[in-house]
């Protein structure tokens, strides 16, 4: 383990102009008495490869646990509260300007939609987001106008909530 950390930070390291040298510094090795075939697997150097789809791979599986915490969090969110009605979603979506322009983005649009909680008690919209990108794709751009439905609707200032969760 000590050595495929080294081999990672070395090959990660921006600042690390000579990976080799540094491992050499790094194990303290003898270069007059070691053998060089011991050093190395191969000229082409698949270890690098290797190392960097395992540190992808490790960068994958902590933004899917990142994203299962925040799932966990808000469940009880969308246990709690009933969603709003499909009417409520059909009424919405024809105000939405260009909806047939958002190609492949129209069923997550309307998926987050359907599966919107509403909290009475204290004015509040949840929308749920299955990850960060439309998250913030749908904040950007219908939070607002959301909000401004609402009001026009029914003449009270729900806030809307673009919070993380996978029914």
């Amino acid at each position: 383990n000590m050595v495929v950390n080294a081999v990672k930070k070395a090959v990660l390291n921006k600042q690390v102009k000579n990976p080799m040298g540094f491992l050499i510094d790094f194990f303290d090795i003898d270069m007059f008495t070691a053998n060089y075939t011991e050093l190395t697997t191969t000229d082409e150097m698949p270890d690098k490869e290797l190392i960097e789809s395992e540190v992808k791979q490790g960068q994958q599986q902590e933004e899917k646990d990142q994203l299962q915490t925040e799932y966990e969090k808000n469940k009880a969110i969308f246990e709690k509260h009933n969603k709003v009605s499909q009417s409520f979603v059909n009424a919405f979506l024809k105000t939405v300007r260009e909806l047939d322009e958002l190609g492949d983005l129209k069923p997550h649009l309307i998926e987050m939609l359907t599966n919107t909680v509403v909290d009475k008690e204290n004015q509040t919209l949840y929308v749920p987001a299955p990850d960060y990108t439309l998250l913030d794709w749908f904040d950007i751009n219908f939070k607002e106008e959301l909000e401004n439905f609402i009001k026009s609707k029914t003449g009270k200032d729900f806030s809307v909530e673009v919070v993380l969760y996978s029914p």
